[in-house]
C-alpha cells in the first residue's frame, strides 16, 4: 500500500496546513515514540495557546474590523471618516506581540527538555535492567 495513512499530510502547505488538524493529531501521537522534539513542534502547530493557530487566530482578531472598513471605504460604502477612525482604533491597540520569535524559542526548549528526559529514562531503563541482571546478594551473617 503507498502513503497517505495520515491524509497525505506531508504535502500540506500553509494554505492548507490548519484544515488538517486530525491528522496532525495523529502525526504528533505518532511522533511520541519516535521523535518526541518532531511531536512538540507538530503540536506547536496548532494545540495550546502558544500555537501557531492560536497566533494566527489573535492576529485575525486585531486585523477584521481594519481589513472590514478598508474593504467598505473602497468599495465606496464608508467615508474617509469611518476609515480614520477604524485606523485609529487599530493603533490604539498598539504593536502586535512578537510571539513568534517567543514561541519557537519555548518549542525548542521543550524538545529539547524532551529529548533530555528521554535520554535520562533510557539510562534508567539500562540501569535498572543491569541490576536486575545481577546475581542477588546475600548479606553476611556475623558469627
Amino acid at each position: 500500500m503507498s502513503g497517505g495513512s495520515y491524509d497525505y499530510l506531508c504535502f500540506a502547505d500553509a494554505d492548507n496546513i490548519f484544515t488538517r488538524t486530525s491528522s496532525l493529531v495523529q502525526m504528533a501521537e505518532r511522533l511520541d515514540d519516535l521523535c518526541p522534539e518532531a511531536a512538540a513542534e507538530t503540536r506547536a502547530l496548532f494545540a495550546g495557546p502558544g500555537s501557531l493557530y492560536a497566533e494566527l487566530e489573535a492576529r485575525l482578531a486585531r486585523l477584521t474590523d481594519l481589513w472590514h472598513d478598508v474593504e467598505w471605504r473602497d468599495s465606496n460604502d464608508y467615508g474617509d471618516d469611518q476609515l480614520a477612525k477604524a485606523i485609529e482604533t487599530f493603533r490604539a491597540q498598539g504593536p502586535a506581540p512578537d510571539t513568534l520569535v517567543d514561541d519557537l524559542a519555548r518549542t525548542q526548549e521543550i524538545a529539547r527538555l524532551t529529548m533530555d528526559a528521554t535520554q535520562l529514562l533510557a539510562q534508567a531503563e539500562r540501569v535498572a535492567m543491569r541490576t536486575w541482571r545481577l546475581p542477588p546478594v546475600t548479606p553476611e551473617v556475623p558469627r
